[in-house]
């Protein structure tokens, strides 16, 4: 899932389950979000698997999708136009964990690798171009990205060994570790923040009906409602805040 920086009432949503998937459905305008509707777009350019697949919007036209699958196929799709496009190849082969953050303002989106790896890029909208940038404080073979406001980058992943949870400056290149989470989060989880206020919401994921609350201010966690059901792979959070 994904809403649309600078128009975050939208919703999109696409790809994969195991079998992977090039279905890509839309929530718009904000009327059909009361009526509780889903239109369905163009499908992307090939199938998208569950093991890497992501979807993130920035500005408020396009919005950007890594296929997964251990590929490095990157597309854009354009609201305006209902029309998809090949972008610049990621660095790398991108898997399981893969995930996609764009700050709110700015030419850049940001992509951890997944795949088990710490491998963190920064894609430049006006260029079509990637970079480097400092990795990942743990391997990532499960990985949720959220930004809040136009500095900061929250990350939660699980590796092979060990879980992190880790603010990026988007200033200074740096991550700083921050209270765990509360349990150990596997496929299915997510990360997202409303837009405003003191809080982030996550999924745990891994076949579980586990809710968070991370507060900014307290750097603490909190555990809320259950899920109605329990969340797996493909497992997604966004906000129409």
């Amino acid at each position: 899932l994904s809403d649309l920086s600078g128009n975050r009432t939208p919703w999109s949503a696409f790809g994969g389950n195991a079998e992977s998937s090039s279905d890509f459905f839309v929530v718009a305008p904000a009327s059909d979000l009361a009526r509780n509707t889903w239109s369905e777009l163009p499908g992307p350019p090939a199938s998208v698997d569950a093991a890497g697949g992501a979807l993130v919007g920035a500005g408020s036209d396009f919005l950007y999708a890594l296929r997964g699958q251990g590929t490095t196929q990157f597309w854009r799709y354009s609201r305006s136009e209902r029309a998809w496009s090949w972008m610049a190849a990621t660095p790398g082969p991108v898997g399981s964990g893969a995930t996609l953050a764009y700050p709110g303002s700015g030419e850049f989106v940001y992509a951890l690798r997944g795949g088990g790896g710490v491998e963190f890029w920064r894609y430049s909208m006006g260029s079509d171009t990637w970079a480097p940038m400092a990795g990942a404080p743990g391997g990532t073979s499960y990985g949720a990205l959220a930004a809040v406001g136009g500095a900061h980058l929250y990350g939660l992943g699980q590796g092979q060994w060990s879980a992190w949870f880790s603010r990026y400056s988007v200033a200074t290149n740096t991550w700083e570790a921050l209270a765990p989470a509360p349990s150990t989060a596997f496929y299915g989880m997510s990360l997202a923040y409303p837009g405003t206020g003191d809080f982030l919401y996550a999924l745990r994921g891994g076949g579980t009906a586990e809710f968070w609350r991370y507060s900014i201010a307290s750097n603490t966690w909190e555990a809320l409602a259950a899920t109605p059901g329990a969340v797996s792979t493909g497992g997604s959070l966004a906000s129409a805040g």
